[in-house]
């Protein structure tokens, strides 16, 4: 972690305290999830962090540093068909070259798999879950829509012994993948359709990239993303907005298995660029349709792709937090992100001088035979770095458009009868023989 990260805290930011943070401030004023935060940044390893993620990052990380707590960084890999080692080490060397650190905290929902197992069958147990049988196509008829009540499955009803012994039967590999899945007993009535009895395990026969072939069953998103927050201890579970309608889920899940953690859930506006891709799904499409070359293409807004266009970590960073923390969707002109690696760049980055399209320009009034050395600025926002020399003679080269024999209106480089200064070095006028 950079010394600039380590060293920013509260106390030295004067700025108006976000939603989020003030969120914080209460629950620490009243010891509501213990005296540390605990924040985490759980990206799907089934393609490269875009631009989008980027403010993520930032928000999860900072957080934890400017309260002195910890960020773990956990893959949410519990799709393995679409999942990747490389997109794993993609995602570390890009929080990494942002300037984050995750320290020991590096954990993998795979890493939970028993224990999410254990959990499911005690909601067997519970009498708050069951073994489906519908298909997708059917489940979805059943669950209604946003002004109609869903439909009870035909197998709700399945008694406790019933439904622990076919959930044993699908993780022994019984049964062929789609035919059955777990799901949770909520309420298919309730107006939010992520309550009408969702799915919460499914059978997918799929190499995973670290357990192997050790299961042929896999948790969904929403159930192993609560219980892998509870299990690792998190304060603050952070997500984008598109989760708010699933907070009821993951509280749920907690309060029924009366975990003895209960992560809180805050949900922030993802970052949104106009003319910019900002779904990965379409950014993979790109990738495998051959219309760019890799993940890692200068052209893609992916953080590995702005890094090889010359986008530096500080530039990103600033435009997280100029674009700030707030609770409603907005979209961001791609201008303030080019703004951003501008600014950035201005001040720190290293002048040199090139010439693209020669012009040779002839001093006639300076000798021959002499040769002086200039010195020319390294940065004027960093006058630290000093100068370098820079030879200057009777013969030099300008850019052809930088001469206009016939100038037009507005026109203030070289032309006959002008007078310009050349960088770090003397005025030079044109005469017209």
């Amino acid at each position: 972690m950079s010394d600039e990260l380590e060293n920013k805290n509260i106390s030295e930011s004067a700025a108006p305290r976000d939603f989020i943070r003030q969120i914080i401030d209460e629950d620490l004023s009243t010891w509501k999830n213990g005296t540390k935060v605990l924040t985490r940044f759980p990206p799907e390893p089934n393609g490269y962090l875009h631009i989008g993620h980027a403010k993520s990052i930032c928000l999860n990380f900072g957080i934890g540093i400017e309260y002195n707590g910890k960020t773990n960084l956990r893959f949410d890999d519990t799709n393995p068909s679409k999942e990747e080692t490389e997109y794993v080490d993609s995602i570390m060397e890009d929080i990494r070259w942002l300037g984050f650190d995750w320290g020991t905290g590096l954990f993998y929902a795979s890493d939970y798999f028993d224990k999410l197992y254990e959990f499911a069958e005690t909601l067997i147990l519970k009498g708050k879950a069951f073994v489906c049988e519908l298909s997708a196509d059917d489940m979805r008829h059943y669950r209604g829509t946003l002004t109609e009540p869903g439909k009870e499955s035909p197998y709700r009803g399945r008694g406790i012994d019933e439904n622990l012994d076919l959930f044993r039967r699908m993780k022994a590999g019984e049964f062929p993948d789609g035919s059955k899945t777990l799901r949770a007993k909520i309420d298919m009535n309730s107006p939010n359709i992520n309550l009408r009895d969702p799915v919460i395990y499914r059978i997918m026969r799929a190499h995973h990239h670290r357990t192997g072939d050790n299961w042929c069953i896999y948790p969904m998103y929403d159930y192993a993303h609560a219980l892998s927050d509870m299990l690792e201890g998190i304060t603050h579970s952070i997500c984008t907005l598109e989760f708010e309608d699933h907070r009821p889920l993951y509280d749920w899940i907690l309060d029924t298995l009366e975990t003895p953690c209960h992560p809180q859930q805050i949900e922030f506006a993802r970052l949104n660029l106009n003319y910019t891709i900002m779904s990965k799904r379409k950014l993979n499409e790109l990738v495998t349709k051959g219309y760019v070359n890799g993940w890692d293409d200068p052209r893609m807004p992916t953080i590995a792709g702005l890094r090889r266009r010359g986008y530096t970590p500080e530039a990103i960073r600033n435009l997280a937090e100029r674009v700030g923390v707030a609770k409603r969707e907005s979209i961001i002109d791609v201008a303030l992100l080019e703004f951003s690696i501008r600014e950035d760049l201005n001040k720190h980055a290293e002048r040199v001088t090139a010439v693209i399209n020669p012009l040779k320009v002839l001093i006639t009034n300076y000798p021959d035979d002499q040769e002086e050395f200039m010195d020319f600025t390294i940065n004027p926002e960093e006058p630290e770095k000093g100068s370098r020399k820079v030879p200057f003679s009777r013969e030099l080269y300008i850019e052809r458009e930088d001469f206009m024999e016939e100038p037009v209106k507005g026109y203030f480089r070289l032309f006959p009868g002008n007078e310009v200064r050349l960088r770090w070095a003397y005025f030079c006028q044109m005469y017209r023989f």
